[in-house]
C-alpha cells in the first residue's frame, strides 16, 4: 500500500540489497538507484538520499512535484 501524505510526501522502505541473512531473495531486493528512478517516473522528486533504519531496512523520502500536484 502507498499513501502520500497530506504535504504530498511519501516514505518508501526496502530491505537492504546485498544483505541476505533476513528477508526476501536477492533477485528481488531493488536497490535504492531503481527505486528512485521509478519514483521520478511516478513524478516523484527525491527529497532525502537514503535513510539507514537499522538493522535490515533502508528509506526513500519522496514528494510529488508541483507540476503534478493538482492532478
Amino acid at each position: 500500500m502507498v499513501a502520500l501524505s497530506r504535504n504530498r510526501q511519501v516514505l518508501v522502505v526496502h530491505w537492504r540489497y546485498g544483505e541476505a541473512l533476513r528477508g526476501p531473495s536477492l533477485d528481488i531486493r531493488p536497490k535504492p538507484e531503481h527505486i528512485i528512478n521509478w519514483a521520478r517516473e511516478a513524478d516523484l522528486k527525491l527529497v532525502r538520499g537514503v535513510i539507514d533504519l537499522p538493522p535490515w531496512h533502508y528509506g526513500l523520502k519522496f514528494r510529488l512535484n508541483s507540476a503534478a500536484a493538482g492532478r
